[in-house]
């Protein structure tokens, strides 16, 4: 692939908001044989060009896509060949469309080792806990109560107001609904996912999230007939 046309793919990377320092490109092969591949740092994302046997400027690629096989796809277009604009268009597209997705769920991932989210829910689930039914209605209401006691624990000793207020009722509204109507086993998971976009939607610093992670785990810990919850963190 031609160095000018290596820049515009650069730019069309920087254009759509990714750092290039997060991608590699690199020359294979030579010739007709000649592929140059942009692939994604320490991942399985890769977007591979080759030009046609006549052009420098008509190509055709393959690239990875997000799924659970990575799978790559078959060269494309299947017939025939496309120009740079086009090839840019569809770059850009696997940026937006896979890689994207991906670092999303790095980014995720993090964020729970950085908060102390995979410590909070390492728990052993045994056999005879693998219990999974739906909480009845003395359960459901004292999940309402624990909820409620965090709710003002939060606001309280983390300070918050206005909107973060809003914010935190609204995602404390959606776990005390999904209570009478979810397993308890899931529930728990819910839980934790619900807790991590709280911190993140309220920016805490790490001390913060330690303080929201310990508030939560107080409220529910009167909870007794949840063995799991009991069990999480050790």
């Amino acid at each position: 692939m031609r160095a000018t046309h290596r820049v515009e793919l650069q730019q069309a990377l920087i254009e759509a908001g990714f750092n290039p320092s997060q991608f590699t490109l690199i020359e294979r092969g030579e010739g007709q044989r000649a592929i140059t591949q942009v692939a994604l740092l320490n991942s399985p994302f890769v977007f591979n060009i080759r030009h046609s046997a006549t052009s420098f400027s008509s190509f055709q690629f393959q690239m990875t896509r997000f799924r659970p096989d990575y799978a790559l796809t078959q060269w494309a277009p299947p017939n025939g060949t496309i120009q740079l604009h086009g090839l840019k268009e569809a770059f850009v597209a696997w940026l937006q469309g896979h890689v994207k997705d991906h670092l999303n769920d790095v980014e995720a991932e993090n964020k729970w080792s950085e908060w102390g989210f995979n410590r909070a829910i390492n728990f052993d689930v045994e056999a005879e806990e693998d219990d999974n039914s739906v909480f009845n209605m003395q359960e459901a209401e004292a999940i309402q109560r624990s909820l409620q006691a965090f709710r003002e624990e939060v606001i309280e000793k983390l300070g918050l107001l206005g909107q973060q207020q809003q914010n935190l009722d609204r995602q404390l509204n959606y776990l005390n609904e999904a209570s009478r109507r979810v397993g308890r086993k899931d529930w728990i998971l819910l839980g934790w996912g619900v807790l991590l976009s709280i911190a993140s939607n309220l920016a805490l610093d790490p001390d913060q999230n330690s303080k929201l992670i310990a508030l939560y785990r107080a409220a529910l810990a009167t909870l007794q007939f949840f063995k799991l919850l009991a069990r999480a963190g050790g």
